[in-house]
């Protein structure tokens, strides 16, 4: 089966171009502490910043998100992702946007989630599912430092369709 990918850009991976208090070039896999608690980020930016954390407790982030959001590594604000990872090919996320002067799109968070999947090495596979919000994405993420979106599913809506298929037969 053929599929058209959708390009959603280039990965930068320079922690400084991506507005980074270091003195290391890549932020991956980074130890930051968070209300006295120790976490790991990984930083970098597609279309606009993020920062990416592996947890099991994904509703965290709606209480301690915005302290990651607005810690002093970041000169700029950064969109803030969750992720629990579900195997070695899928993982879900939830999204807490931060503050910035481009709009965020979940298909970018998709996307960036995925990039981060693979810069710590939790899997080898470059297509990655991703779940947020009901929906499913397939992500692919090139050599070329290209990410791209293969697939979209709206799990929701696909599921009613099949059900409404089921009672017509």
């Amino acid at each position: 089966m053929n599929y058209d990918l959708k390009d959603m850009g280039i990965v930068n991976l320079n922690a400084h171009q991506n507005s980074i208090q270091t003195d290391k070039y890549y932020y991956i896999n980074e130890k930051i502490t968070i209300l006295n608690k120790e976490y790991n980020i990984t930083c970098f930016s597609i279309i606009n910043k993020y920062g990416v954390v592996f947890t099991k407790d994904l509703d965290s982030i709606n209480e301690i998100g915005i302290h990651f959001i607005t810690n002093y590594h970041f000169y700029e604000k950064i969109n803030l992702i969750f992720a629990k990872i579900i195997d070695e090919n899928t993982i879900e996320i939830k999204i807490m946007e931060g503050v910035n002067s481009k709009p965020f799109s979940i298909d970018e968070s998709a996307c960036s989630s995925a990039v981060a999947f693979l810069l710590n090495k939790y899997t080898n596979n470059e297509e990655i599912n991703i779940y947020c919000n009901n929906v499913k994405y397939v992500i692919i993420y090139k050599n070329n430092n290209h990410v791209y979106i293969k697939e979209k599913i709206d799990i929701v809506n696909q599921n009613k369709r099949k059900t409404k298929q089921n009672i017509k037969n």
